[in-house]
């Protein structure tokens, strides 16, 4: 599996990505790191309805989706 790496580099396709604050964001119990999902929304990448956020994040990602393991007979 690779392993992921933060960046505050902007996911640039479709997926589940870790995001993290930083910066100005002091982190509290409501911020936490979190995984969320980013989607083409009105034909740029959102999560849910809204733009992702371009500064004071961080992001991992995009996470890979696991593999099925063959059953041994």
């Amino acid at each position: 599996m690779k392993k992921l790496i933060w960046t505050r580099e902007q996911p640039t396709e479709p997926g589940w990505y870790w995001k993290r604050r930083i910066g100005k964001h002091k982190k509290t119990w409501a911020e936490r790191d979190e995984i969320v999902y980013i989607r083409n929304y009105a034909r740029s990448l959102c999560i849910s309805n809204w733009p992702i956020p371009d500064k004071d994040i961080k992001w991992a990602g995009p996470i890979p989706k696991p593999k099925n393991l063959k059953k041994k007979k």
